[in-house]
């Protein structure tokens, strides 16, 4: 089982960098883990985020942040939509499901059948 981060939003922000204190440089990025197996594909229920200006090309850790960046910041969190996190069963899955459910019935009709 193999889980990639996916980029579900990228937000610019209008505050200060705290490093080179440019205005129009700071980009948030909020990922959500999705699990690709052989059976199912899903995202799972977290969510990560990752900041940096693109001005100087530093990475801003929550460490340095500013109260205006972290206000910004929890708007643009609260107002990101995660995705679902119901499993999406692929085709292979779908077809053993069927075929061990019709395994099943028949292995019940031949057992009701046999023992009358």
């Amino acid at each position: 089982m193999t889980t990639t981060p996916k980029l579900i939003r990228k937000a610019e922000l209008k505050t200060n960098c705290p490093e080179c204190y440019t205005t129009d440089g700071l980009q948030v990025e909020f990922y959500q883990p999705y699990v690709n197996s052989r059976w199912y594909k899903r995202f799972l229920a977290e969510l990560s985020s990752k900041m940096h200006c693109t001005k100087c090309g530093t990475e801003i850790f929550p460490v340095s942040w500013t109260p205006d960046i972290e206000r910004v910041y929890d708007y643009h969190r609260k107002s990101t939509n995660m995705r679902s996190s119901k499993r999406h069963w692929k085709p292979l899955a779908l077809i053993l499901m069927l075929v061990g459910i019709a395994l099943i019935a028949a292995v019940a009709i031949f057992g009701v059948n046999y023992l009358s």
